[in-house]
């Protein structure tokens, strides 16, 4: 017989885990712990999904597009090119890593457990990446174009906001802020090179 799926019992399933992965975290929540608290079977979870890498990947999507909107939003009101870099860089290496109490950790812990049945995506980074480039690209002086337009410097971008997230989960979440992050100071140098990229406009 044909299991018929319920949408508000996946509602359920996605609203339980991420509530369990902010808490818990990934590592320390299991499929039994999802199923329990959306009020369901182990056996009718898997029903809706495989893993709870997969029940991650649903979770952390929609999160990682809401933050990408608030990014667009924000330089949207900004006309200076060199302080919407600066806007851009302090959302995502200091904002982004604190909000819900640090979730983004929780794709780290999975990526760093993977097993080799799970199934891992690059689809959601490439997509991080490539609309951070079309923030950043249409500013650019044309000789360093071919390092924005081909996603390296997003890319260097979002690798570096997967260590604010650690750094912010081995520090601030627990209260140790004696090995205190100096992002301000990295975001400086990183605006002041960057600027020295920017076309200026003819006045």
């Amino acid at each position: 017989m044909v299991q018929v799926k319920k949408q508000e019992v996946r509602t359920a399933i996605l609203k339980s885990a991420k509530n369990l992965y902010s808490k818990d975290g990934y590592v320390n929540t299991s499929m039994n712990a999802i199923a329990k608290d959306a009020q369901i079977s182990t056996a009718n979870l898997y029903n809706y999904f495989d893993s709870k890498l997969e029940i991650l990947y649903e979770v952390y999507e929609p999160w990682l597009i809401e933050h990408v909107a608030k990014i667009e939003s924000g330089i949207d009101k900004i006309e200076d090119p060199t302080e919407r870099f600066r806007f851009l860089l302090n959302y995502i290496w200091k904002e982004m890593p604190e909000s819900d109490k640090g979730f983004a950790n929780n794709l780290i812990q999975a990526l760093s457990s993977l097993r080799s049945e799970d199934k891992y995506h690059r689809e959601l980074l490439i997509w991080f990446e490539e609309k951070i480039t079309q923030l950043i690209e249409p500013t650019v002086k044309s000789e360093y174009k071919k390092f924005i337009s081909n996603n390296a410097l997003s890319h260097l971008i979002a690798m570096t906001f997967d260590g604010y997230v650690m750094n912010y989960r081995l520090t601030k979440s627990t209260g140790n802020t004696s090995g205190a992050d100096r992002v301000d100071d990295v975001i400086q140098i990183f605006t002041e090179i960057f600027a020295k990229s920017i076309e200026k406009p003819n006045k």
